[in-house]
């Protein structure tokens, strides 16, 4: 039977293999704030009806389910510290994927824009917005969790934080979501994952930055001279 452990935790065993990331980075197609914001006219914002979205999640069998990839899938209106919404206005298209399992739920949704310059808002807000987050705050039933923002990164334009119970150990409430908000070109996708989290953790934040930095490269077809 699935163990009910949520995805990333699933995946820490290949932390060994994430510890590589820093060296590739070195060799990675880096994407700074702003990069490729003027000029980028000619690239189409449209998603390919057929694009695997949902690229390397883990199949959970008969114990899950899958929705999506699909322009018909709902995303997620997701509001670290309940001011700054990551899902902005003025997007051209739109892909979402969810895949559930037992206590643990990945959510994927990807948004196109008209230009990589109104894209590049899209992560400098939620960056913004995270800095002058509290560390402690509530969820939206009101236990106290906690906010925090890692510094790993894809390479990319990207932001990555967590929002995880607090006191887990005094309290034994365990669950809280990790995600990041990564751009290429005119292109932006969140990668979510929620599941019974007991606190904040860099291990569980690195397994899904290379999670995402697995995904970057389908990416690359919405900049201008790819990646």
């Amino acid at each position: 039977m699935t163990s009910t452990t949520p995805l990333i935790a699933r995946r820490l065993s290949s932390l060994a293999a994430a510890t590589l990331t820093t060296a590739a980075l070195a060799l990675a197609p880096l994407q700074a704030p702003g990069a490729e914001a003027a000029g980028s006219g000619s690239v189409s914002p449209r998603i390919p009806s057929g694009f695997a979205l949902d690229e390397g999640l883990v199949d959970y069998g008969t114990d899950g389910n899958r929705k999506g990839p699909s322009k018909r899938i709902r995303g997620l209106e997701l509001t670290p510290c309940f001011e700054t919404t990551w899902k902005p206005p003025k997007w051209r298209q739109r892909m979402a994927v969810r895949n559930n399992g037992p206590e643990t739920q990945q959510v994927r949704e990807l948004l196109t824009f008209g230009t990589a310059k109104r894209a590049t808002k899209v992560v400098a807000r939620i960056r913004a917005g995270l800095e002058t987050c509290p560390d402690d705050t509530v969820d939206p039933f009101g236990n106290p969790s906690r906010v925090k923002v890692y510094d790993v990164t894809t390479g990319y334009d990207d932001v990555l934080w967590s929002v995880t119970a607090k006191h887990a150990r005094q309290t034994g409430r365990l669950g809280g979501y990790f995600a990041q908000v990564m751009r290429v070109g005119k292109a932006v996708v969140l990668n979510y994952d929620y599941g019974e989290y007991g606190g904040t953790s860099r291990g569980a934040a690195r397994v899904l930055n290379t999670d995402s930095q697995e995904l970057a490269p389908s990416l690359c077809r919405w900049t201008v001279a790819g990646c």
